[in-house]
């Protein structure tokens, strides 16, 4: 899903080390926010870091950008959803 929003926040990058497939990952919490009827929304979405600085974007800025939305079912019946920037 291609959204147009505000870049209202980016975090700093975090990194590690997958414990499944051993491969180092960085990413980047990225805050959208958006105006419609009922005032202001916002969405925290993550992105990788090599996608981040293909796609150029600066906090304030106002980009349209594609998401991807994960969903995962836990044990206990709860859903989590994750939400990420992408290509």
């Amino acid at each position: 899903m291609i959204v147009k929003a505000k870049i209202a926040r980016v975090d700093s990058p975090k990194d590690g080390v997958s414990a499944t497939t051993g491969k180092p990952w960085k990413q980047r919490s990225i805050l959208l926010s958006f105006n419609d009827a009922e005032g202001d929304e916002y969405i925290s979405a993550s992105v990788d870091e090599d996608v981040w600085q293909q796609l150029c974007l600066e906090e304030g800025q106002e980009a349209s950008v594609r998401l991807r939305f994960f969903t995962k079912r836990q044990m206990s019946g709860f859903v989590s959803n994750h939400i990420r920037i992408v290509n």
